[in-house]
């Protein structure tokens, strides 16, 4: 909607999934909006991470 900036948002169901992608954001705008080139993933038999620019720095489940 042209002029508008605020929009209310509804949730429904077990997630707060608008409140997770807001927290996903806030994350990703701290570490100065990284590009996909500085993720990684890493899979072993137990789990798999994501981590950024390096293993040792993984990224967090959020939510």
């Amino acid at each position: 909607m042209p002029g508008r900036s605020v929009f209310e948002v509804e949730q429904y169901g077990p997630s707060r999934l608008w409140d997770e992608a807001e927290a996903a954001c806030r994350w990703w705008e701290s570490r100065d909006r990284p590009g996909r080139d500085r993720f990684g993933r890493s899979v072993d038999r137990d789990a798999q991470r994501v981590w950024l620019d390096e293993p040792g720095q993984p990224v967090p489940l959020l939510g």
